[in-house]
Formats: structure tokens, C-alpha cells, sequence
């Protein structure tokens, strides 16, 4: 039996009813970001995002705080992180204005507090465990290798040291 010919049917055009709910996540993110960084400020906000770049000796000890009429306040946690921000100042403002694109700086005030936590650049904190303890095959090797050794307190060292790097 011959087919009959292929009607060609309209799109199926989704319903606006059914997408009316859906939000792409930059309308969802947009003004939780926008209060997080009017909050602070626009100038500390985009500060605080590059501090590490913009200043990278003293990004660890300290933390723009607040800018007003082109008074950028800074917290130092020590009294010689501050003497070198008065230091570098001048060319601290030069580089914050090419980052922001105007003179929003004009001028840095250095305080000294204990430096406050901010969640956009934490200090590194390494957590240096023991070294696991050599195996006693290794440790025999290694007792074996300096057993040559006439004084005590060198054998006793270049075990402790052959002990890693022996096989």
C-alpha cells in the first residue's frame, strides 16, 4: 500500500506559560552581588578582589577598610606593615587609579588593628603533619651504611639523615 504524502505539521511552539518561571542564574546572582559590593563600597569591593595583585608584599597583613572622598583607609595588623604602606603610598594610589580607570584615590591612611578576616583572600596556613616513620628495612640499611663512622654524634646524624634517602 502506497503511503499517503507527508503533510508537513507546524512547530511545536513552546508554551511562554511553561519558561515564565525559569530565571538564568546571573538574575538569581546579580543582586546579592551587587549588595555584597555596594555594602562595602565600590572602590573597596573591586580593591578587595585584587589586593593580592595590587600589593603583593603586604597583601597578607593588610586590608582596605573604607574609601571616602578619596581617603583610602587601610588596616594594617603591625606598625611596620603600616610604616610601609606610608612608604609605597604614592605608588600604591598610582597603581589603584589605573586599576579603577579615575583618580578615586587620592590619598592612604594607615591604621593598625588586629587584621580583620576577609572572605575573599584568607592567609595561606599550612598544616605540617610529622613525616610518616621510615620502614625498619630502610632504617637497617641505613644503620648499616654508617656503621663505619668512628665518632658517635656524626654516625648518629648521617643515620637520621640516611634514613630518608636510603632505599
Amino acid at each position: 500500500m502506497p503511503r499517503p504524502p507527508a503533510q508537513s505539521k507546524p512547530p511545536v511552539q513552546a508554551s511562554r506559560k511553561r519558561y515564565k518561571s525559569e530565571k538564568s542564574i546571573a538574575h538569581l546572582l546579580t543582586p546579592k552581588i551587587e549588595n555584597m559590593g555596594l555594602s562595602q563600597g565600590v572602590v573597596v569591593s573591586k580593591l578587595l578582589s585584587n589586593w593580592p595583585a595590587l600589593c603583593p608584599l603586604l597583601h597578607k597583613v593588610t586590608t582596605p577598610l573604607s574609601c571616602h572622598k578619596g581617603n583610602l583607609k587601610i588596616v594594617a595588623s603591625t606598625d611596620s606593615a603600616k610604616q610601609e604602606l606610608r612608604y609605597h603610598a604614592p605608588a600604591l594610589i598610582a597603581l589603584i587609579n589605573q586599576l579603577l580607570g579615575f583618580e578615586g584615590v587620592i590619598k592612604i591612611t594607615a591604621t593598625t588593628a588586629p587584621k580583620q578576616e576577609s572572605t575573599l583572600h584568607k592567609p595561606e596556613t599550612s598544616k605540617q603533619s610529622a613525616p610518616p616513620a621510615p620502614k625498619p628495612a630502610v632504617l637497617a640499611k641505613a644503620v648499616e651504611a654508617c656503621k663505619s663512622v668512628k665518632d658517635d654524634g656524626l654516625r648518629e646524624a648521617l643515620t637520621n639523615l640516611a634514613k630518608w634517602y636510603v632505599k
